[in-house]
């Protein structure tokens, strides 16, 4: 048999890797993440999952859990907050009020609301801002543009531009786009007018001679709409004699006047006794 050497003492040093505790990074952005692990941890896997329930780039969540030991050099994975994005619904041709109703449902909200005038249904939308099909977050405003209808016009006529005094005149108004319960008035420029009626005629006699300016005005819901003026000229023809009074064979000289002043008038004087002068430009006879 082969003798055993003697025994010897065997000495074994064994490294120790230090521990550090893992920080509460909830809460706290990526970058102020990074600040608060310092030189001995690191960041490690960021992840990003969709919630309405923290605001956006907020850590939720963290591996290892806060106070965990850990070696020194460990990464400390992260979940970030992301808003959920909703899809922007289609709000063309839908009036304010169901396009208000669709957003709501839908987590977003009405933005800025312009106004253009266009032929059709009032307050219907005409365009939107952001485009329907669109990813935006839960609470983004979508501007929308709306249909304002073009007021309604009010036209008036006469059947004679220059009529004679106390003669009557005829006036029609036209309302456009023809609109059911219109009532109008129509004012002659004289200082009278008529009430409100539910017809668009009115006739009118001048008194005296002149220019006039007429127009109408149409009501339609409590809401007042005027037309433009038109001018009438009210011809009044008036005679002076001088002497007003005089004898048999005594001459009496007549002056006739129109009233405006009108170029190109003739005029014909008949003296009631059989007589009379023929048509001519002269106004005195």
């Amino acid at each position: 048999h082969t003798p055993l050497p003697p025994p010897r003492a065997i000495t074994a040093q064994v490294a120790l890797t230090p521990l550090v505790t893992v920080p509460n990074l909830v809460g706290n952005t990526v970058q102020e993440a990074g600040q608060m692990l310092g030189p001995n941890l690191r960041l490690g896997e960021v992840t990003r999952t969709e919630t309405s329930e923290a605001k956006e780039g907020v850590i939720i969540g963290q591996n290892p859990t806060p106070d965990t030991r850990v070696r020194v050099g460990s990464g400390v994975n992260v979940q970030v907050a992301v808003t959920p994005l909703v899809t922007v619904p289609d709000l063309v041709g839908k009036d304010l009020t169901e396009a208000n109703a669709t957003l709501v449902r839908r987590g977003l909200r009405v933005g800025n609301v312009t106004e253009q005038i266009s032929e059709g249904e009032p307050a219907q939308v005409l365009t939107q801002d952001p485009l329907s099909g669109g990813k935006v977050n839960v609470g983004t405003p979508v501007n929308l543009v709306i249909r304002k209808p073009p007021a309604p016009q009010v036209l008036i006529d006469a059947d004679n531009s220059s009529p004679a005094s106390g003669k009557p005149v005829s006036f029609h108004a036209g309302l456009h786009p023809q609109l059911p319960g219109a009532q109008y008035q129509f004012f002659f420029g004289d200082k009278s007018a008529t009430d409100w009626t539910s017809q668009p005629t009115a006739t009118h006699t001048y008194a005296d001679g002149g220019s006039y300016n007429a127009h109408a005005v149409a009501r339609i819901q409590g809401n007042e709409f005027s037309s433009g003026t038109i001018v009438l000229r009210v011809l009044q023809v008036s005679l002076a004699p001088n002497p007003s009074q005089a004898a048999r064979d005594e001459t009496i000289r007549f002056t006739a006047a129109m009233k405006p002043a009108t170029p190109g008038v003739e005029y014909h004087f008949v003296f009631d006794d059989g007589s009379e002068t023929g048509w001519g430009g002269v106004s005195t006879a």
